[in-house]
């Protein structure tokens, strides 16, 4: 009875290990740059109706964001440094964005980022 107790202890701890694993793996997939980068872009082909080559270089310049506001993140600075620093990264993408997107695509990428902005907010109050 003591081996079947431990037995089944034993699997049952296996079995969280494993759903924890895969957790974790979930959310390191979720922060790859290239995988944001192509949600957002396949995201604005649908919304804004791109072109191939508008496609390519949207990818580009989400890519070049996402991947610096990470790093970004994940450095030793200061908050309000940090929320500078994204703002000029902001920025510069929407100049390139400017480009890249013609006048009326542009505004409506502007409407998308209010809206995804709000959005973040509403999901940040709903953890506190």
């Amino acid at each position: 009875m003591k081996k079947l107790m431990q037995g089944a202890g034993l699997i049952v701890a296996l079995f969280f290990f494993t759903v924890s694993m895969s957790a974790q793996d979930r959310k390191a997939e979720a922060r790859d740059p290239e995988k944001i980068a192509k949600l957002l872009t396949d995201n604005m082909k649908k919304k804004f109706s791109l072109t191939d080559d508008q496609y390519k270089k949207a990818y580009d310049a989400n890519f070049e964001f996402i991947s610096a506001s990470q790093g970004l993140r994940a450095s030793e600075e200061g908050r309000a440094e940090k929320v500078g620093k994204l703002r000029d990264l902001d920025s510069a993408r929407d100049e390139k964005m400017k480009t890249i997107l013609t006048d009326e695509q542009f505004k409506e990428f502007l409407v998308m980022k209010t809206e995804n902005r709000e959005k973040m907010r509403e999901r940040r109050k709903s953890r506190e």
